[in-house]
């Protein structure tokens, strides 16, 4: 089991202070919106598959929201006051954002948007359904 700090969690600016896998036959866990950005604070729903406890790192909370929180019932992080999304803002050079539960996709369309405007994409690229259209996009692949 890896006791190193994740490099990619710190960029987020968030630590992992828990994780576990979701396996068939567990309950989903419980999620509400907790951003004030996206204008939906208040909406709930549901994480299979994974779910990573967030805690956002103190010297990046400035600059880092928590997008969806676990509710304070959920039976494995509940009341621990972790989040299951998180978003960095990172100057003026972009922004990370931590996806750490298996939510419905549907439900990152408007973090997804929001994340475009801000980086002055969305108008580069174009929008079929309010789903952008990965042909327009510039991407890297790694093998």
């Amino acid at each position: 089991m890896r006791t190193d700090p994740s490099f990619l969690a710190k960029l987020a600016g968030v630590s992992v202070t828990e994780f576990e896998s979701i396996n068939v036959g567990m309950p989903a866990s419980p999620l509400q919106s907790a951003s004030t950005t996206l204008n939906d604070n208040g909406t709930t729903a549901s994480g299979s598959v994974w779910r990573d406890g967030l805690s956002i790192i103190d010297e990046t909370c400035d600059e880092t929201e928590s997008v969806w929180d676990y509710y304070a019932d959920d039976e494995f992080v509940g009341g621990l006051g972790l989040s299951a999304i998180t978003r960095r803002q990172l100057s003026n050079v972009g922004e990370v954002v931590y996806v750490g539960n298996g939510i419905d996709p549907e439900l990152l369309v408007p973090l997804a948007t929001a994340s475009l405007d801000r980086q002055c994409l969305q108008n580069q690229c174009r929008v079929n359904d309010g789903v952008i259209d990965p042909q327009s996009l510039e991407r890297i692949v790694r093998n």
